[in-house]
């Protein structure tokens, strides 16, 4: 939302900034390379009348190691360290945020409850019917017994085959539009 004063329904605004961001590159031995990064995440939550509710800061730190070095597999790792990064910091701050007393105290005092958002409708590739689960599951398991992907993600993956609708990265893994290997890295 931007613009003031805020449209009609808008009862608060929450605001992401990144402070500040450390990305280092190390070599790992051979031709692998490692990739680190720290975000610094700053969070606030105002109502409609721009006072503060609640703030936070975090910090994700994320690490990958990357077994090529080559200019094209560099901005590839990198881009996938930094949208891991952002990723895990949003998960954290949103946690924190739901679990803060002062979001708490401002819905108890407003008498306002916080509903989520209609789910997105399926997309085509992910309409597939949970008949289809055999499949999917064997697809899983081969990734996970090649160490494309980690037993969490096998985990939340197997959950997931089991519904109609499902992310898009794990539809196109399952119709074979990426590989085993891109499928861990992007899940």
């Amino acid at each position: 939302v931007t613009g003031k004063p805020y449209p009609a329904g808008v009862d608060v605004v929450y605001t992401p900034a990144i402070k500040d961001f450390i990305f280092n590159v190390e070599a790992a031995g051979g031709f692998k390379q490692t990739f680190s990064l720290q975000l610094f995440l700053k969070s606030s939550l105002a109502d409609s009348a721009d006072r503060l509710i609640f703030t936070d800061e975090i910090t994700s730190e994320t690490q990958y190691v990357s077994g090529a070095m080559t200019s094209g597999t560099y901005v590839n790792d990198a881009g996938i360290l930094m949208a891991k990064a952002v990723n895990e910091a949003f998960l954290k701050a949103a946690a924190n945020l739901a679990d803060s007393y002062e979001l708490e105290a401002y819905m108890k005092k407003t008498g306002g409850r916080i509903e989520a958002p209609p789910p997105e409708a399926p997309t085509q590739a992910a309409s597939a019917s949970p008949e289809d689960f055999a499949a999917a599951k064997d697809k899983l398991r081969d990734a996970f017994e090649q160490g494309a992907i980690k037993a969490a993600q096998l985990k939340r993956a197997l959950e997931e085959s089991r519904r109609a609708a499902r992310s898009k990265i794990l539809a196109a893994f399952l119709s074979g539009k990426i590989d085993a290997k891109k499928f861990g890295e992007l899940y």
